[in-house]
């Protein structure tokens, strides 16, 4: 079970949430683990780095940095891949980002004093979403080849997606030429895949089934498996996106019992408001620190900066140093 689920069932434990516990988010726990109700302040300062920390971000994020410094991580792929491979995937790793800190500025919106109960999951499911893949995409684990790989999956995959988008929108217009567009990307991302010596392996119906090491129907669930360990969790937010009983019930904080159980509303409890705020922020900043240390941006600086937009909700001492993938980073 990953730490998120694992938090939701239990209560936000020291050591769990925060490299070195919870700190001001851990307080007011009942020696049963339970949490007493949260006042208004209290939640104020909880949901503050949800908005404090994306507007951090951005505001070190200006143009002067793209794409890349020339001592960067990102130079040195580009010269052994190719700068058009290095750009497309910033893009594709920058656009995930600016969604996450968009979808936590919502997050805040709900989680006010007047609490929305039902619809933070599913904001939380957008944010987990995006950040894994921001993640997965400049994990530090991989060779740039594999890197260039992850982009061509991705690019593989929304490929396959247009045909069906133009049967489900019942068009008939151009829709011959539709309907050949994954075989042409195919062909193309297979000769980009060719000249950058990645490997690429057929599926039995004629379709890609491996570009590099990745899995040509690589999905969400298996980015945030590999990524931040959260498959389960991410089912669950899923089960609720989909409306399936089991799932909203488990997320509720009330109890459905028999084929007449009776429930009234959504309910919150203290450590599920926690959780809905320490797991998204940590998400981020693994996103974050990635991309900043790939592009070759100033590390202490961004430190620095993300440290004073964490102060509202009093973050743990160095929490954006304990971050970093890697020590050397």
């Amino acid at each position: 079970m990953g730490d998120a689920l694992a938090s939701l069932a239990s209560g936000c434990s020291a050591g769990t949430l925060w490299p070195e516990g919870c700190g001001a988010l851990a307080s007011d726990h009942t020696e049963e683990g339970r949490t007493s109700e949260l006042t208004g302040d209290q939640t104020a300062a909880i949901r503050a780095p949800l908005v404090s920390l994306p507007e951090g971000v951005l505001s070190q994020d200006r143009e002067e940095f793209w794409p890349y410094s020339a001592k960067s991580p990102a130079a040195g792929e580009a010269a052994s891949a190719s700068d058009d491979a290095v750009r497309n995937l910033l893009l594709r790793a920058k656009l995930p980002m600016l969604s996450a800190g968009d979808h936590m500025k919502a997050l805040a919106r709900v989680l006010t004093p007047l609490i929305l109960p039902a619809s933070p999951w599913t904001i939380a499911r957008t944010i987990l979403e995006a950040t894994a893949r921001a993640a997965w995409l400049l994990s530090p684990d991989v060779s740039a080849k594999e890197r260039v790989a992850r982009c061509l999956v991705l690019e593989y995959q929304e490929s396959k997606e247009l045909p069906r988008r133009g049967r489900a929108l019942k068009r008939t217009a151009n829709m011959e030429e539709i309907e050949q567009i994954p075989a042409w990307s195919q062909e193309l991302i297979t000769r980009q895949a060719d000249s950058l010596n990645i490997g690429w392996t057929l599926a039995r119906g004629g379709g890609l089934s491996r570009i590099g090491d990745t899995q040509a129907n690589m999905g969400a669930k298996d980015i945030v498996r590999d990524e931040f360990d959260e498959e389960l969790f991410y089912r669950v937010l899923s089960g609720a996106e989909h409306q399936e009983m089991w799932a909203l019930e488990f997320l509720s904080g009330s109890e459905i019992t028999g084929s007449g159980g009776f429930i009234r509303e959504f309910t919150m409890r203290p450590e599920q408001y926690r959780s809905l705020v320490t797991f998204p922020v940590w998400w981020y900043g693994i996103a974050v620190w990635r991309y900043f240390n790939y592009v070759g941006y100033d590390l202490e600086r961004l430190e620095h900066a993300l440290s004073e937009a964490g102060r509202p909700g009093d973050l743990p001492e160095q929490y954006w140093r304990k971050l970093r993938p890697h020590p050397q980073e």
